[in-house]
């Protein structure tokens, strides 16, 4: 099976950011639930 999550809608997106205590200010257009998740990571963080 495939299963394919597009982007949520813009106040869905606020809502959800806003619950995993992100804040809505980042949110300006439709984010997929990645982008959502995703917002606190450090793109300079290392995996060892």
């Amino acid at each position: 099976a495939n299963y394919e999550f597009n982007k949520l809608d813009l106040e869905s997106s606020k809502i959800l950011s806003d619950k995993l205590g992100f804040g809505t200010e980042s949110v300006t257009e439709p984010m997929t639930l990645a982008e959502i998740y995703n917002q606190g990571d450090n793109n300079n963080k290392s995996i060892a």
